[in-house]
């Protein structure tokens, strides 16, 4: 049986997920926490629910924070609708993306897809983000288009030398988001060491040698 932890939701959302929950035989509530100290250390992957109220670069790092273990699956309750945040929320990691006002049958079509190690994006938006996607590659071809403005800094400073904690401290994050990030920019961009890194700062003119 899948574990689910909830964080952060807003009272009618959570009664809405956890009364379908109780419905669903796959599924169950292990804990519900308000901070990312609370998470449990867990060795088999959990799905994390939780609500986006208002966008913020402060909600938006929070997505990326959960994210942190790789045993993590993000599924995002989200009472915006409009693309650049929904966007923001993929792009920090969140693997689910519902709309509030989800039904039973979205609900557990998510879960289905995330123990699956898929993605899911509620089809009311979905067709939106495609389009967004692809004008962002079209008009700037470059695979920083994939990256998020935290992930392009982090880029920059990891070609001029810096560490995980330096950047940590330079932008205002964990070291371990940091080194996710770090994760992130090798796998968008296709390396797997920091020389990989520098050499693709130095043709994108982030860097100068």
């Amino acid at each position: 049986m899948s574990k689910i932890i909830l964080f952060d939701l807003s009272r009618e959302n959570k009664m809405r997920v956890v009364g379908i929950l109780n419905q669903l035989r796959n599924y169950s509530l292990f804990k519900e926490v308000s901070t990312t100290k609370e998470l449990p250390v867990e060795s088999e992957p959990v799905t994390i629910i939780c609500g986006l109220a208002k966008p913020s670069t402060h909600n938006f790092n929070m997505i990326g924070e959960l994210n942190q273990s790789p045993n993590h699956r993000i599924l995002v309750i989200s009472e915006q609708d409009d693309q650049s945040s929904l966007w923001s929320l993929l792009q920090k990691g969140a693997a689910g993306i519902l709309l509030a006002g989800f039904s039973k049958e979205e609900l557990q079509i998510a879960l289905d897809a995330l123990a699956a190690g898929q993605t899911f994006i509620s089809p009311r938006v979905s067709s939106g983000l495609i389009k967004d996607y692809l004008k962002a590659v079209k008009s700037c071809p470059s695979l920083l288009a994939l990256m998020t403005p935290e992930q392009r800094e982090t880029l920059k400073l990891i070609a001029e030398g810096k560490t995980s904690k330096q950047i940590a401290e330079k932008l205002h994050l964990s070291p371990k988001t940091a080194d996710l990030y770090r994760s992130k920019i090798m796998k968008i961009i296709g390396v797997t060491d920091i020389t990989g890194i520098v050499r693709f700062a130095l043709r994108e003119g982030l860097v100068t040698a």
